[in-house]
């Protein structure tokens, strides 16, 4: 009778540990997919079992900006900064990285932070060395997991931010 309790027990406790597939790369584009049918939760689930499982996954970078986005969606402005901030942090360089800047500095707003948010505005504006020389504009495009489609465009005097097409702030210089 323990015997069957015992190997009971041990399966139940093996059906209950994760399994991933394909690993890392089977989990973001499940994600993907979930985003893309409008399911931002379970979006977030496979990308923030990617931050925890696989943290030297290629997939890292979008996982994370997407979880930053998720809890920004949700309003906790604390995981979401923490998330932003991280990202910065690891991909200093990413063309996703001003765009954790145009949501850290609304969350500095939302809080209140004017100090902070004059601290983004110039990390926006000086973000990348932009040559306008022959062009009125320079603009840098991303694409997140969560499928919104960002855009920042630099012309001589001000940085515009659209997300999803639609104008989200203006910072002039």
């Amino acid at each position: 009778m323990r015997k069957k309790i015992f190997i009971t027990l041990l399966f139940t406790l093996l059906l209950l540990q994760p399994t991933y597939p394909q690993g890392d790369k089977d989990l973001y584009y499940r994600g993907l997919r979930a985003a893309q049918r409008g399911q931002i939760y379970f979006s977030f689930m496979y990308f923030d079992i990617i931050l925890k499982e696989f943290p030297e996954s290629k997939f890292f970078e979008g996982a994370l900006f997407a979880v930053g986005e998720y809890y920004l969606l949700a309003s906790d402005y604390s995981d979401a900064k923490k998330k932003f901030m991280q990202f910065i942090e690891r991909y200093p360089k990413s063309k996703a990285t001003i765009f954790a800047f145009v949501y850290l500095l609304k969350i500095a707003e939302v809080e209140g932070k004017e100090n902070r948010v004059l601290d983004y505005k110039k990390n926006i504006v000086t973000f990348r060395q932009i040559s306008l020389l022959f062009r009125d504009s320079q603009q840098i495009n991303y694409e997140s997991a969560l499928s919104k489609n960002y855009k920042a465009i630099y012309f001589i005097d001000r940085v515009e931010i659209y997300i999803d097409e639609k104008s989200f702030t203006e910072i002039p210089f």
